[in-house]
């Protein structure tokens, strides 16, 4: 119903998995998995998206949050290109 009168509808839920996680999924057909740039919450991300991919959602974005260039370039946390082969999925902002 509510596709119909709605071109976008945005379901924000708590991360991880579980029973939200299956509800969302239940009633979603794409993905918007906000992570940030740092190996741990990469794997998290990676991991919640095999998550959806087994409850049927087949296409999953990602948004870096607190991103920070002088972190990257000190060596202090991963550059995108790491990020982006440990997601499988686009970097969308």
């Amino acid at each position: 119903y509510l596709n119909a009168v709605f071109v976008y509808i945005i379901l924000d839920c708590p991360p991880g998995v579980g029973d939200s996680l299956n509800l969302c999924a239940a009633i979603a057909d794409k993905a918007l998995i906000v992570t940030v740039a740092d190996i741990a919450a990469a794997r998290d991300a990676d991991v919640l998206n095999q998550q959806l991919r087994e409850l049927g959602i087949n296409k999953s974005y990602y948004v870096l949050n607190k991103l920070r260039a002088d972190l990257i370039e000190a060596g202090l946390t991963p550059n995108l290109e790491l990020i982006s082969e440990m997601l499988n999925g686009a970097i969308i902002g």
